[in-house]
């Protein structure tokens, strides 16, 4: 413990999207419904950061929103729904300008960088957030130890797809170890930040940052000849990642690409081909042993569509094929 607040919780970095429940939307007088929600999102952030979880009525804040305590039902079901939605709002806004930054045509560090020069904005920027998700290291919710732990192991898969560009299939008997390591080097600066409130520049410390990992990694490659950690460990650790085996997760983006070539402005029959196309390739995924040679043919069908590209490319990865 630091100065009252708990150090073991981690907070995580999103690197996909993911499907929010559509609340029944209502207008009040004079203002809009997410105007109002914002307010109480914010309000209730500054004082679960100020006061604590527990110590924070949903009158306090209604009071400091300027709203009444039956407007706050009008958005949320509880203090712990209101919880959820910090949550959610928090990791949706990081996610966007993560993706702002992110350029497929960088080379994997410099990709890494800013990406992590956006962590670090973050950090400083959000500090209320960080504060509240440090200060009681309890259970709010199911649901958002739920949330929580899909962030956790979306930013398993995030540092997998950064370790892997940087370092090729090198790291894949080490991939768990590696993520460990840039875990905690980002996990130990962003506490200092946020605790003593140090003045550092972000790129500055993003660029400190990678060439640390990759220095430890660099020297765990070479030194180490097993891992400490293997994949089927983290996998009993995270429930989800034993569902979402290689298989499924080529299905599901698989289906994910039907909709962006529904949704794309190309030729009828263009069209007619793709569709074909992801038919065949999902029949196959389904056999218990698909060819992945076919995979590597068919989906060069797909060159010449920038949208379909980084689907493809997390496919090969998947399935451990080099896209032709």
């Amino acid at each position: 413990m630091i100065d009252g607040y708990v150090t073991d919780r981690s907070f995580y970095f999103p690197v996909g999207q993911y499907n929010e429940q559509q609340r029944h939307q209502r207008e009040e007088v004079g203002i809009d419904m997410n105007e109002r929600k914002q307010q109480l999102i914010e309000e209730g952030l500054k004082l679960f950061a100020q006061k604590g979880y527990h110590a924070t009525s949903i009158q306090q804040i209604a009071d400091r929103a300027g709203v009444s305590k039956g407007a706050f039902y009008i958005h949320f079901d509880s203090k712990e729904d209101l919880t959820l939605s910090i949550y959610k709002h928090y990791y949706e806004r990081l996610l966007k300008k993560v993706e702002s930054v992110t350029d497929d045509n960088d080379p994997p560090k410099e990709r890494l960088i800013k990406q992590m020069e956006i962590f670090n904005q973050s950090m400083m920027e959000d500090k209320e957030f960080i504060i509240m998700h440090l200060r009681e290291n309890i259970s709010f919710s199911s649901e958002v130890d739920a949330f929580l732990l899909q962030m956790k192991a979306q930013s398993f898969s995030w540092a997998k797809e950064n370790l892997t560009g940087l370092f090729d299939k090198r790291i894949e008997p080490f991939i768990v170890d590696g993520a460990i390591l840039m875990e905690g080097i980002m996990q130990g600066y962003f506490k200092w930040l946020i605790i003593d409130d140090l003045d550092v520049d972000p790129r500055r410390l993003a660029e400190f940052m990678v060439e640390r990992m990759m220095d430890a990694v660099e020297g765990m490659l070479k030194k180490e000849s097993h891992p400490m950690i293997a994949m089927d460990q983290l996998r009993n650790h995270f429930p989800t990642l034993e569902k979402q085996d290689p298989n499924n997760q080529v299905k599901q983006i698989l289906a994910t690409m039907r909709k962006k070539i529904d949704e794309a402005e190309m030729p009828t029959k263009k069209r007619e081909d793709l569709h074909a196309t992801i038919d065949l390739l999902l029949n196959e995924i389904k056999k218990d042993q698909p060819q992945h040679i076919l995979f590597q043919g068919m989906l060069a069908h797909f060159k010449g569509h920038p949208a379909l590209k980084k689907d493809c490319e997390q496919i090969a990865n998947y399935l451990n094929i080099e896209l032709i």
